[in-house]
């Protein structure tokens, strides 16, 4: 089973981010990516 191209695309921007970003703001963007709204 191959992976969807949601998945590939989440590894591709946690490996991408890994040093880029702080804790805090991977965390927003994993909100994001799951529910869709981005919070202020």
């Amino acid at each position: 089973m191959s992976m969807s191209n949601t998945e590939k695309a989440v590894k591709d921007i946690r490996r991408n981010t890994r040093l880029k970003f702080s804790t805090e703001e991977k965390i927003s963007i994993v909100k994001f990516l799951h529910y869709g709204v981005v919070q202020e």
